[in-house]
């Protein structure tokens, strides 16, 4: 008993040292880019999930993949095509603000029927669509996936839930970062002269 006792207390600390760790890590990023290597590398660590993406929606209607690890490039390039494929129940995920587990390969085919001629052995066994909120709106969403189809545990979605209850407004402060860099580079090359004066 005390050893059970001591191994949860064990992962609860290193648990808790995670979530503090990419607090501090999501506080200092300034482009979103980085928002998504924390997020990506954090879920992974503490759901053991070997895959994941941050997408964006940019423009309203396309999704972007952000950040991806894990994937192989035709992976990568079949998930960036359904991400854009309304009906394919990605695209919905990807979309959505409420967050999505699906566990084993019969349902994930059951909900994706585009997967149907995936092969078994490259289908994920569990995948999670996390919404990364920041007030009512959804700048993000975080896809995690592994190849074992295994359940996804009260404790996997309560560290999921912390970690996306910091990552939603560090992300959407991101990319407001980047729109005013942006704005503000062009309005510097507008207002430099075209020619150096002689």
């Amino acid at each position: 008993e005390l050893s059970r006792r001591e191994g949860q207390l064990e992962r609860t600390s290193s648990v808790t040292t995670s979530l503090m760790g990419s607090a501090v890590r999501l506080s200092r990023a300034t482009a979103p880019v980085e928002v998504g290597e924390v997020v990506v590398r954090t879920l992974a660590k503490l759901t053991g999930c070997s895959r994941g993406v941050v997408t964006v929606e940019d423009p309203p209607g396309h999704v972007r993949v952000l950040v991806s690890a894990g994937y192989d490039d035709e992976s990568l390039e079949r998930l960036t095509r359904h991400l854009n494929e309304p009906g394919t129940g990605i695209h919905e995920m990807a979309l959505t603000r409420t967050p999505e587990f699906v566990s084993g390969r019969e349902q994930l085919r059951a909900g994706f029927p585009q997967l149907a001629d995936v092969p078994a052995a490259r289908l994920s066994g569990r995948v999670a669509a996390i919404p990364l909120m920041a007030g009512e709106a959804v700048p993000g969403v975080a896809f995690v996936a592994d190849d074992e189809p295994r359940e996804w545990t009260a404790q996997d979605r309560s560290v999921v839930a912390a970690l996306v209850a910091q990552a939603g407004p560090a992300l959407a402060r991101a990319r407001e970062h980047a729109k005013v860099r942006d704005t503000a580079e062009v309005l510097q090359r507008a207002l430099l002269p075209s020619s150096l004066p002689e």
